[in-house]
């Protein structure tokens, strides 16, 4: 009996030191490589099973400590088992997030807390309570199957490795259940099978502390290769910077001469300022935001003496909106001078513009105006275009929208209005851009404005009024940017001179 003992007691001391150097490496592994939890919940996990190794069985403590408490020796031994459990299934928990759910976790977590709060009650009630935590125990394990053979399923790094330490613990601990139902003697291969089991799981650490080294040293080359070539960039920046800018400047230059031409089609295409149309006189302003813009305008005279302007603005400004520019002169080209009635003309420009721009999205506000000089009536017709303004005999008179802007969808009707024109009438044509232009207040300069400084120079020369437009308009902006393309056409019907 004293040499099976003093196995016994061999036997457990050999396991209690290797579980206890186990967790003090472990604990040290941690202090220098804190992000990875699961080797701290290992190094808990053999702490908890060497104190309980050392509370159970030959229960060797009590021999080194003869009048150690035994009360507090059983509440430690409960302690040890009610949070070995649930350290072992967060352990598993950081091998294997995927495959385990965090909610199953914190629900073992709180009642083995449950469980380990009832060893303050007196000793006969809480050791009668151990048979609820052995069911717990249980799901808890088969939980950690589950959760390994899903790893396994998915390929997880060391899920296998993990999966055998199981197999050779459940299979020592099955053998020894069976061999003590048969009455048989000899040494157990459980408590050897728990260390080997926890071999295995040192084995898993090692294996992604190694892999981290492994990654590690893959950045470091890398960033090794990296910095070289970083510093070869550096010893060569300053050419890189040269050759670089210099091709900039090349493109910068290509763009800027190409810009340059576009403004000189673009100034060819559209009439020039000084136009006559006997007995109209014509004033022109055209600015443009960029190099171009996307404002068009166009004064013809038809067969029939009368004189046709058109005034559109496409959506957007620079080169985007002067091509689209170039697509609505192209298209009102074609049939400006073959349909007289001006609802009629925008009708057709509408289906000519959907039919063969649909894709580009092409939209544009238009203002079309037939001025006929052997009538002295004016016929119009407005495609969203803003209001513009008739002054006659001082009362000015506002010429409302007829229809919607040109390209939103086929078949939107369009109506044509008319009034008479006397001597001395003009007509003010313009783009949004002149309403909408704001100052550093973020106040718009607005038709009020244009429409108080028409009636203050209505018995100035037409030249002026559009001189003094301009004037008020730039200094009204201040330091503010033109926020988009600016274009007017005055129109005055000019007074005859009494004959003397």
């Amino acid at each position: 009996m004293d040499r099976e003992k003093m196995f016994a007691n061999a036997r457990e001391l050999f396991l209690l030191g290797a579980l206890s150097l186990i967790g003090l490496y472990h604990f040290g592994l941690f202090f220098y490589k804190r992000k990875e939890k699961s080797i701290f919940y290992f190094a808990i996990f053999c702490f908890l099973l060497g104190i309980r190794l050392a509370f159970t069985g030959e229960r060797y403590v009590l021999e080194l400590f003869p009048r150690f408490h035994w009360p507090t020796a059983f509440r430690i031994e409960f302690a040890s088992y009610y949070f070995a459990v649930p350290t072992f299934l967060l352990f598993i928990h950081s091998l294997f997030p995927e495959e385990s759910k965090a909610k199953h976790v914190r629900r073992a977590i709180i009642t083995s807390s449950l469980f380990s709060l009832t060893l303050f009650l007196p000793i006969s009630i809480f050791t009668i309570l151990l048979y609820g935590f052995q069911i717990l125990a249980f799901i808890i394990i088969g939980y950690v199957i589950h959760i390994n053979l899903k790893a396994v399923i998915n390929s997880r790094p060391n899920s296998k490795l993990f999966l055998m330490g199981l197999l050779v613990l459940a299979f020592s601990v099955s053998f020894d259940i069976l061999k003590h139902s048969l009455n048989s003697r000899g040494i157990g291969l459980t408590p050897y099978a728990l260390l080997c089991f926890i071999f295995i799981q040192s084995l898993i650490l090692s294996s992604r502390i190694a892999n981290a080294f492994v990654r590690a040293e893959e950045l470091a080359e890398s960033l090794k290769i990296s910095n070289e070539s970083l510093l070869a960039v550096t010893e060569n920046l300053e050419q890189i910077v040269s050759d670089r800018t210099y091709q900039l400047n090349s493109s910068l230059n290509r763009i800027k001469k190409d810009l340059l031409l576009a403004k000189k089609i673009q100034q060819k295409i559209l009439p020039e300022d000084g136009i006559k149309f006997d007995p109209l006189k014509i004033h022109l302003y055209f600015q443009p935001q960029d190099e171009v813009g996307g404002d068009f305008y166009d004064i013809f005279e038809l067969d029939n003496g009368t004189v046709r302007f058109f005034v559109a603005d496409a959506t957007g400004h620079g080169i985007q909106a002067a091509l689209y520019t170039m697509a609505i002169k192209s298209e009102y080209e074609a049939i400006k001078r073959f349909i007289t009635k001006t609802d009629d003309l925008m009708n057709h420009l509408n289906q000519k513009i959907q039919n063969k721009f649909s894709g580009l999205k092409i939209v544009f506000s238009g203002f079309l105006l037939d001025i006929d000089t052997k009538t002295k009536t004016v016929y119009y017709s407005s495609a969203g275009h803003p209001n513009q303004i008739f002054v006659s005999n001082g009362t000015q008179i506002i010429l409302n929208r007829t229809g919607n802007i040109i390209g939103l969808k086929k078949d939107q009707p369009y109506t044509q209005k008319q009034f008479p024109i006397l001597e001395g009438d003009r007509i003010l044509l313009f783009t949004d851009g002149m309403l909408e232009q704001k100052n550093e207040a973020r106040e718009e300069f607005g038709m009020e404005r244009i429409q108080t400084i028409l009636s203050e120079f209505q018995n100035k020369e037409s030249e002026r009024v559009l001189s003094e437009l301009v004037i008020q308009l730039f200094l009204f902006q201040g330091k503010e940017e033109q926020e988009d393309d600016q274009t007017m056409v005055l129109v005055e019907w000019e007074k005859k001179d009494p004959v003397t």
